[in-house]
């Protein structure tokens, strides 16, 4: 039995954007919205409870 790939070999093994500080920045604003989302749900929390 043989193996098949996941990928087929056309394709290339990694797939990055062109421009790859674009993408990190894309993704520590990300993060950065989510954390400010996180500490802005948890101070309300706090807020409501007292």
């Amino acid at each position: 039995r043989t193996r098949t790939p996941r990928d087929p070999p056309s394709r290339p093994l990694i797939v990055q954007p062109q421009y790859p500080h674009e993408a990190g920045r894309r993704i520590s604003a990300s993060l950065a919205m989510h954390h400010c989302l996180y500490s802005y749900i948890r101070t309300s929390r706090l807020f409501r409870f007292q």
